[in-house]
């Protein structure tokens, strides 16, 4: 994925690995600064803990915990590919004994994950769902395990997902 550059700027250098880690394996082009580092022209948002972009006071900048980094990640990534917020949020599982998701905005791929139950799976949606800014979201499941397909629906359909 090409959109442009993300900057890590912290002094925790745990969040910072973490953050690299995590932007790397979704092919975003990063890098890490040290916190009093000028950011590049090149620089469409930066992630630092909360404290350090508060100090910042750039809107440039999200804040991120040891605790949010996927949810920090998807948030820069919406920064920088659309800057607001998404019409159609869609999610697609894969159902299985692992069963697999990925989630579209607006056409765009935004991320994939593999969940070791229906539980995780729905939970994980949900989670997402609050942190991405959407008008329409919906859940799609696809001809896998018939059972497990059934199970996914019922638990979404529960807690008030389109399916």
């Amino acid at each position: 994925m090409n959109v442009g550059k993300v900057i890590v700027r912290t002094s925790d250098f745990r969040l910072a690995y973490r953050l690299l880690a995590g932007l790397k394996a979704r092919h975003v082009r990063c890098a890490h600064l040290e916190q009093d580092a000028p950011l590049p022209p090149s620089a469409l948002v930066w992630l630092a803990t909360p404290e350090e972009v508060e100090a910042a006071a750039d809107p440039l900048g999200i804040g991120a915990t040891l605790e949010s980094i996927d949810s920090s990640i998807e948030r820069a990534l919406r920064f920088v590919a659309k800057g607001g917020v998404i019409k159609e949020l869609t999610f697609g599982i894969d159902p299985g004994p692992r069963p697999g998701l990925a989630w579209v905005g607006d056409g765009r791929i935004l991320g994939t994950a593999q969940f070791e139950s229906v539980d995780a799976t729905v939970d994980r949606i949900c989670s997402l769902s609050n942190d991405i800014g959407h008008t329409s979201l919906t859940v799609r499941i696809g001809d896998g395990s018939r059972t497990i397909s059934n199970r996914l629906a019922n638990v979404c359909l529960a807690r008030g997902l389109k399916v």
